[in-house]
């Protein structure tokens, strides 16, 4: 009994940690897919070509914006910090 409890917690722990990574995972596939789809629907490699950099450049300015955010983040902190020293 004991064992089947372990068992059943251990295949669901699998299938939550699998049903996560998939979800993470799924728009990401599906934004490929369409634009693979609507590349292969225009019948040309150009159009791929551009989407993927259109893909490239949104991801390399979410990258961008990530690192604005920490560095505005960090003043923030520091700003803090500062204040807490002068109390």
């Amino acid at each position: 009994m004991g064992g089947e409890v372990i068992s059943s917690g251990t295949e669901e722990e699998t299938d939550r940690k699998t049903a996560t990574a998939e979800m993470e995972n799924s728009r990401q596939f599906e934004i490929r897919d369409e634009k693979t789809w609507a590349s292969l629907s225009r019948g040309g490699e150009e159009m791929r070509y551009k989407e993927e950099d259109e893909w490239l450049a949104l991801k390399m300015e979410t990258k961008e914006t990530r690192e604005i955010v920490d560095k505005k983040e960090k003043r923030c902190a520091e700003r803090w910090c500062r204040s807490e020293e002068d109390k």
